[in-house]
């Protein structure tokens, strides 16, 4: 059995089961950590700190929120979590309605549409397999200009 002690204040925890590996990568034990207090997602000193796992103590704001954002993530659906990292990344922006907010420009773009000819890349988001259908059916650039961009392998 591998002894391990604490950092801080070098007492043994047996097999290291008490033993987290905290943001400064110091072995410390979890009353050590408790008293240190400083939650390191937030920078802040705080009354309490909360284990988040992994060694990690947060406040309670901080814990709560990734609590929260862990829950989300398990009930969006592949697209969702796809379509928010998209998001999140800064690769694509939130969806919108095109017939209600506008078409989402720059300045730029706008004085473009004044003088020439702007092209403007869209995606459209489908609620269900029977709208993507009765799209591409009525708008045929959605079928080629997908067949020229992703031509699909023949079976």
């Amino acid at each position: 059995m591998s002894e391990y002690s604490c950092d801080w204040c070098a007492e043994e925890v047996g097999d290291g089961a008490g033993i987290y590996l905290n943001d400064d990568a110091d072995r410390v034990c979890g009353e050590c950590a408790e008293k240190k207090r400083h939650c390191r997602e937030c920078n802040l000193d705080v009354p309490e700190l909360y284990s988040v796992g992994s060694g990690r103590f947060w406040c309670k704001e901080c814990s709560d929120a990734s609590t929260a954002a862990v829950a989300q993530r398990e009930t969006q659906t592949p697209f969702e979590r796809w379509l928010h990292e998209g998001f999140e990344a800064g690769w694509v922006g939130p969806p919108i309605c095109q017939t209600h907010d506008g078409t989402p420009t720059s300045a730029e773009e706008d004085e473009e549409w004044e003088t020439g000819d702007p092209c403007l890349h869209i995606l459209r988001l489908y609620a269900s397999p029977e709208e993507k259908a009765g799209v591409e059916a009525n708008h045929s650039p959605s079928m080629w200009r997908a067949s020229n961009r992703w031509q699909k392998p023949s079976p």
